[in-house]
């Protein structure tokens, strides 16, 4: 199984559905700073997961490399630590606003080891 591909139409499913929740559950119950919040992370949901499913395509093509393997690592941690701590505190009083800068943190890495294997992976491909 690419658990990349996987996780990738995952988290899309999850934005669309988070983004159709907060346009019409929350926008009559919550405060329009949360439901400016809660946009933030449905886009950075999606966004990523569009990410994921790059990384899921170019696996088929590269298997072996590590970079893109880190990368998607990278990707799935930093989802679930940025828009995921974003939603549990939308709709809690859990204080896990520590943990979302290092979602914002995990998904910088993961984009750059992105940059990093396709670096390498043309090097490889062109000049090896």
């Amino acid at each position: 199984m690419n658990v990349f591909l996987f996780f990738g139409a995952l988290f899309g499913f999850l934005a669309v559905g988070s983004g159709a929740f907060g346009s019409h559950v929350l926008a009559g119950m919550a405060e329009p700073n949360i439901l400016e919040i809660w946009g933030i992370a449905v886009q950075f949901l999606m966004f990523h997961a569009a990410a994921l499913l790059a990384i899921g395509i170019l696996k088929i093509k590269f298997p072996h490399s590590s970079l893109l393997d880190w990368s998607g690592i990278f990707f799935i941690l930093g989802i679930f630590l940025f828009s995921g701590t974003i939603f549990i505190r939308s709709l809690t009083d859990l204080d896990i606003g520590f943990l979302t800068p290092i979602g914002g943190f995990s998904l910088l890495t993961a984009w750059l080891l992105l940059v990093i294997a396709s670096v390498a992976l043309f090097r490889e491909r062109f000049f090896l």
